[in-house]
């Protein structure tokens, strides 16, 4: 997870030092998910305080995304959600500001059963795109 913007946003400032974004307006998605890591997780590592960020309000993920591209603020980038938009220079990732995402996703079966054809295409697909990830974690995780 790191904080993301449009190519204008990022000429205009200096996005340096993580007490340098405070200043700057920050795309706030406001989630009801426990798990989504917003701007108070990333603060608590950066140093930083909620009263003194800049927020832009969003209950849209989507929506912020577009808005950073428009040059509009900053949001943060989970990695999976942005990196097209960073490969296609649409968004700059702010990578030495970077946040480990704090849990992970697990594919189980009970290799008791025959799965469907179905449910076998997806396990394999989704193994697949995980394995291709290059994340070492990723792969210590596909042990089938």
């Amino acid at each position: 997870i790191y904080p993301v913007c449009g190519q204008d946003f990022a000429r205009l400032h200096d996005l340096s030092r993580p007490q340098n974004l405070l200043r700057l307006p920050l795309l706030r998605l406001d989630s009801v998910d426990p798990g989504w890591i917003g701007w108070q997780a990333w603060m608590r590592r950066w140093g930083g305080s909620m009263a003194q960020a800049n927020f832009r309000r969003f209950s849209n993920y989507v929506v912020a995304l577009q808005a950073a591209q428009e040059n509009q603020g900053i949001a943060l980038g989970w990695h999976a959600l942005v990196e097209s938009l960073v490969q296609r220079r649409k968004l700059i990732c702010i990578d030495s500001m970077t946040l480990a995402a704090p849990a992970s996703y697990y594919l189980t079966w009970d290799k008791g059963r025959n799965l469907s054809a179905s449910a076998r295409c997806l396990r394999d697909w989704l193994l697949e795109i995980a394995g291709s990830s290059g994340d070492a974690e990723h792969q210590r995780n596909l042990s089938v």
